[in-house]
């Protein structure tokens, strides 16, 4: 019975793992992570990629949450008169609040420091997203 229960649950894992694959995978396509092509890559471009790549993350992170929500609210709606059904729902909006608070605060860090170490910067004064490189 356990064994059987536990097949279950690695199969809808992977099926929730798959189809959160195959929605993200055109925005990895339409990403353009990469500024620079062979030569021309310069402290610059390797900046822009970073910033590039944190934008892309918190793009794809917010859909990722919404069905971990999603899925806390369904257990909590579902939990009728189960205690650990509920407060797993509980734990898993609650662990997303937590890693939402965490990735945006990461965010803010790296930004500032991304709009200090900028050639050209001019502090972290200027927009939150944008590496202006002088050249």
């Amino acid at each position: 019975m356990m064994l059987k229960r536990n097949k279950i649950h690695w199969l809808r894992g992977g099926l929730l793992f798959f189809s959160v694959t195959l929605a993200v995978l055109p925005l990895v396509a339409s990403a353009q992570l990469v500024t620079c092509t062979g030569i021309n890559c310069d402290y610059c471009a390797l900046l822009t990629t970073g910033e590039r790549i944190i934008d892309f993350l918190l793009m794809v992170m917010f859909p990722i949450a919404a069905v971990i929500f999603v899925i806390g609210g369904f257990y909590i709606m579902t939990a009728g008169s189960s205690a650990a059904r509920y407060q797993r729902g509980r734990d898993m909006i609650k662990s997303t609040i937590i890693g939402i608070a965490i990735v945006l605060l990461v965010w803010l860090v790296l930004d500032t420091i991304f709009q200090i170490v900028a050639p050209g910067a001019q502090g972290i004064v200027g927009p939150w997203n944008e590496i202006k490189c002088v050249k």
